[in-house]
């Protein structure tokens, strides 16, 4: 199986990603926003960042 030679590059952008939805959550906390909505946030950076980590992982070690 041969990986895509940009995988780290869309792994780094899925990880800034992450980043700002982590951001997106803490400023939604700040402004008093729903558990729900703050979750939701979270818990889609979490699988942004699993996802990146997973694709770095592969480029590393395929």
């Amino acid at each position: 199986m041969c990986l895509p030679e940009d995988l780290p590059v869309k792994g780094a952008i899925l990880s800034v990603l992450a980043s700002a939805f982590s951001t997106a959550s803490v400023i939604a906390n700040a402004a008093g926003a729903s558990d729900v909505v703050i979750a939701i946030l979270l818990l889609v950076a979490v699988v942004l960042l699993s996802i990146a980590v997973v694709m770095l992982v592969l480029d590393r070690f395929w």
